[in-house]
């Protein structure tokens, strides 16, 4: 079987969780850390937010034939 495959991508986090999607790009990451920081203020909470990052693993099975 292939070795998986390991990126690592961008997400904003809370509490050891994260709370938003996994990009790749990290001023993506940080302009959605920005937002999330915003709303929280409007809400009269105290962002607790931290950008993090995440190690993604894929892993693919072995080729099968396909029969036609």
């Amino acid at each position: 079987m292939p070795e998986p495959i390991k990126e690592t991508v961008f997400t904003v986090a809370r509490g050891g969780k994260a709370i938003s999607s996994y990009v790749v790009d990290q001023s993506e990451a940080v302009n959605e850390l920005h937002r999330i920081e915003s709303n929280m203020r409007a809400a009269m909470l105290e962002p607790d937010v931290t950008l993090a990052t995440v190690t993604k693993t894929t892993t693919y099975g072995d080729p099968e034939p396909v029969k036609a």
